[in-house]
């Protein structure tokens, strides 16, 4: 039985050979044959084989990039000016305090709180956040809220700093943007506050 060469790698090599038995190579043929018959007969699989028309239930370009429509949500601007910090320890908080963010990892203890209240154990520190609520208690089985926020915000050149609590979404921005991510969202949201 005869030997056949490969193409590896664009390189034809006596190295690697395959044997076929004559059985095989017969129900190898004649399944392509088949189909080869089949594709030319049925029009319908051949024209969506070489056309970009999506088949049902199947990805398409078309589906990939779908716009996001906008949240129904409010947003309720704080008059709070914050501050995000590094702070050795949290002995200096009243987190009874309203608008007291804090976070504990393994690397660091972090605060967001009103400016005024920043405490002298402070590390370091980022003033200037201005921020806003998403109204109501926001269920967790709600997607894409925050993921909109961002986004929306992004597309506008808007930075921000987001904290969630078991209610709600709280967005930061820089103070120097947030009348602008106001009028986006606002502009996004159908005009509701």
């Amino acid at each position: 039985m005869p030997a056949m060469d490969l193409l590896v790698s664009g390189c034809r090599t006596s190295d690697v050979t395959l044997q076929f038995s004559p059985k095989w190579r017969c129900n190898f043929l004649h399944f392509y044959l088949q189909l080869l018959v089949f594709l030319l007969c049925n029009k319908y699989v051949w024209g969506k084989m070489f056309t970009m028309e999506p088949i049902a239930g199947n990805l398409s370009t078309s589906n990939m990039k779908k716009k996001s429509t906008a949240p129904n949500i409010s947003l309720e601007p704080l008059d709070t000016r914050f501050s995000v910090c590094k702070v050795s320890d949290y002995s200096g908080i009243d987190i009874a305090q309203p608008f007291v963010f804090t976070a504990t990892t393994d690397e660091e203890n972090s605060l967001v709180c009103p400016t005024e209240l920043v405490p002298n154990n402070t590390v370091v520190r980022d003033d200037g956040w201005r921020g806003f609520r998403v109204c109501g208690t926001l269920d967790f089985s709600l997607i894409g809220i925050l993921a909109w926020i961002a986004e929306t915000l992004a597309a506008n050149e808007i930075s921000i700093f987001a904290i969630s609590t078991y209610n709600t979404d709280y967005v930061l921005v820089k103070e120097e943007n947030f009348d602008k991510a106001l009028e986006v969202l606002r502009g996004k949201c159908c005009g509701r506050d």
